[in-house]
This record gives C-alpha cells, structure tokens and sequence, in this order.
C-alpha cells in the first residue's frame, strides 16, 4: 500500500504587490495555498512596466 500526498490546491485573485523598481503598491494577480503567496510569474507593473515576479505579496482581500 503507498501512500501519496495530494498536490496543495492553488487558487488565483487579486492583491496589492510591491513593485521593487518604482517602490509603489500596484495590483496583481497572486497565487496562494494555507501557507503561501507569490505573485503569478509574467506580470508587469502598471506605472513603470517592470517585472514583478519578485515583487512582494501585501494586501490580499478574502472574504469571511
């Protein structure tokens, strides 16, 4: 009998994220499981147009 573990369920929204180049908070898409969030890889910021794949995940509504 083996046993296997079942893949996180990853769901997508919107959040705030920071953008490391022009230091403002822009929206974006994040994905996120119980224990993490990243922003989705491919975005780019809406004031300066960099990438945010490294960007930091700040603010992400959910409701009750």
């Amino acid at each position: 009998m083996e046993l296997q573990m079942k893949a996180p369920e990853k769901k997508v929204t919107r959040g705030q994220v920071h953008c490391p180049m022009c230091t403002h908070s822009v929206s974006g898409e994040v994905e996120y499981t119980k224990r993490w969030m990243k922003v989705v890889p491919g975005q780019r910021c809406e004031r300066c147009g960099s990438s945010l794949d490294v960007a930091a995940v700040l603010y992400l509504r959910n409701a009750a």
